[in-house]
């Protein structure tokens, strides 16, 4: 048998080779646990080799069946060993059809030593010698069948179903590479697997008057594998490689990034929301004031935040965290010598696959100039916005006198009548009250004039709060029913009742309307006294907010300066100072809206006013 050794032993050296390279490829890299389950797989197939020449060298048929019985052992690890590395490498084949090749080829074992002289005969008569290579001759064996073999064949039925199974998935995944996976390993596992087991029966039922050769059926499939593990190493090689450079183009680009941030002022952050780790850069911890060893949680950064923003951001971020996509805020810092520091963020929060909160990330830079200049603006805006408002009412003057010598006489009125009735020797004091009555009510709507006029006049902070748009024209309505009857202006209204509130100062939304209003029978003057109509409108915009129109029958506007009677100190009337309208351009744009003039198809022009709804959650 000396060729026979020689061939046997190079095939089982072979086997043992490739297992011990992968098994070196698998100490250096751990986390790739398929060169592991090959080292595995081609060292057991070693094992059944050996087993195998063994049995090729016994001369009775007790050291047959003995050496048989002691090739099963590797024989288990091997087919383990397929099943575990299918599932690993290819990432197919169902678990619980690989949980029964285990526990199937477990209970063979088990026979198999649990029986005399293994699982495959109940009993071996004889060993004959044949001549298999150059005149050598290999021992086959001759005997009764155990009835355990069906539990044999039962495995290898199970075996078999496996690999067919994760060779289909596979090949249903449909890409290239995988497919082409499923044809060499899968398809030369099943192939040669299904070749081995059919010369096992035919030889174990002497059709074939042959030696056991199962290892030889794994020689295709182990090459093949080793083939492509090898390939990945090789092309995961490549990628490192490329990986390496793509690294130092990674670090490049962050250095340019670090230095643009720094000239910017930009501090980048990152809030693992799961963890509640944050990640800041040290521009972050400059612009908070944070000292460079200091832990960062979210809970210390908000107690960065000033009082008056802290419940605002908080609800703010709750907002942020139940969806994802960009977001946008700002808010005051207080640093640690009490300075107040203006920060924006900017940012986005990522999701995972069950729609819950994993990552926010952000950048915040420095607004504290901008924010002052803002302030400033807003200051000389309201200075300008005063001095208009001033300068209508001054124009307004004999309307409102008129507006409130009404309620004064009848006031006076009333009062005499009153005492007329007290006079009486029988005074009717139904009439008493009637008169006390209606001088009540007169004396609510002199103050209510007065009280319009104070804020009118008053100069102050702007203050926000939720607006009926119809309401504000029907209060300006009442404040210049005089000057519409001093104008003989017929003036009317058509509001809608399904308009949205909108956000704003009263008093300056007021003073844009009356700016309006005014224009529009000022542009009436020339104009006979029965023309002489002016109709306010408001209208819903479909969600998108309220739109205001102020339609006059004047002159029109030349269409060469549709825009340039927004510009300060252009005017068309002799007094004016050319302020009415820039100012109130101004308003409107900082109430988020838009203020722009167009013509009337046949007389007349026409200011509308666009305002966004009130979004700000205030009732």
């Amino acid at each position: 048998m000396r060729w026979l050794t020689i061939i046997w032993s190079g095939i089982a050296s072979a086997y043992l080779t490739l297992g011990l390279i992968h098994l070196g490829i698998w100490l250096k890299d751990r986390s790739n646990l398929s060169h592991l389950l090959f080292a595995v797989v081609a060292i057991a197939v070693a094992g059944v080799s050996v087993g195998e020449l063994l049995m090729w060298s016994a001369r009775t048929p007790e050291e047959f069946g003995l050496y048989m019985r002691w090739t099963h052992v590797p024989l288990f690890v091997t087919i383990v060993g397929v099943v575990a590395f299918v599932h690993v490498y290819l990432g197919t084949g169902r678990a619980w059809l690989a949980w029964a090749v285990i526990g199937v080829r477990s209970v063979i074992l088990v026979v198999n030593f649990s029986v005399w002289p293994n699982i495959n005969y109940a009993r071996i008569d004889t060993v004959t010698h044949y001549p298999l290579l150059g005149g050598e001759s290999v021992a086959v064996a001759a005997g009764v069948i155990s009835p355990w073999t069906r539990l044999a064949q039962l495995g290898l039925l199970v075996f078999l179903a496996f690999l067919i199974d994760a060779t289909v998935q596979l090949w249903r995944r449909g890409t290239y590479a995988e497919r082409q996976r499923a044809l060499t390993i899968g398809g030369s596992m099943t192939l040669f697997v299904l070749l081995a087991s059919c010369h096992t029966a035919l030889v174990q039922q002497q059709v074939l008057r042959t030696p056991y050769m199962i290892s030889i059926a794994f020689l295709v499939p182990l090459v093949v594998m080793t083939l492509q593990l090898m390939t990945d190493v090789v092309y995961v090689s490549n990628l490192s490689r490329l990986l390496e450079v793509s690294e130092s183009h990674l670090r490049e680009a962050g250095e340019r990034v670090e230095l643009a941030a720094a000239a910017a002022k930009l501090g980048f952050w990152e809030w693992n929301v799961r963890r509640n780790s944050v990640w800041v850069t040290d521009q972050f911890r400059r612009l908070l004031g944070l000292g460079g060893s200091e832990d960062v949680v979210v809970a210390r950064l908000l107690e960065r935040v000033h009082p008056d923003d802290r419940s605002a951001l908080q609800r703010f971020t709750e907002h942020s965290l139940s969806g994802s996509g960009d977001y946008e805020t700002h808010a005051r810092i207080v640093l640690r010598d009490g300075r107040t520091r203006w920060l924006g963020a900017r940012g986005r929060v990522e999701l995972n696959s069950e729609g819950a909160p994993v990552l926010m990330r952000g950048v915040v830079l420095d607004l504290t100039d901008r924010k002052q200049a803002e302030i400033e603006a807003a200051s000389q805006r309201n200075e300008l916005a005063h001095l208009s408002r001033v300068t209508v009412l001054g124009e307004l003057s004999g309307s409102l006198a008129h507006e409130l010598n009404q309620p004064l006489t009848a006031i006076l009125s009333n009062a005499q009548a009153a005492l007329r009735f007290l006079a009486m020797d029988n005074p009717d004091m139904d009439e008493v009250r009637a008169s006390l009555q209606d001088i009540v009510n007169e004396d609510k709507r002199a103050g209510e004039v007065i009280s319009g006029l104070r804020m009118l006049f008053k100069k102050g902070e702007v203050h926000q709060q939720a607006l009926d748009v119809n309401a504000l024209v029907k209060d300006v309505f009442r404040f210049l029913n005089s000057d519409f009857v001093n104008h003989m202006v017929s003036a009317r209204t058509e509001l809608r009742d399904d308009l949205p509130r909108i956000f704003g100062d009263r008093v300056q939304l007021q003073q844009v309307l009356i700016n309006l209003i005014v224009n529009g029978y000022d542009a009436m003057a020339h104009v006979e006294a029965s023309g002489r109509k002016l109709l306010v409108r408001t209208e819903n915009m479909n969600g998108d907010g309220v739109h205001i129109s102020v339609c006059d029958r004047g002159c029109g506007i030349p269409p060469e300066r549709m825009e340039s009677v927004f510009e300060p100190f252009v005017t068309t009337k002799n007094q004016g100072m050319g302020l009415g309208l820039a100012v109130c351009r101004t308003i409107v744009s900082a109430h988020g809206g838009r203020l722009w003039v167009t013509n009337n198809p046949d007389h007349g022009a026409t200011f509308h006013v666009a305002l966004p709804p009130n979004n700000t959650g205030a009732s």
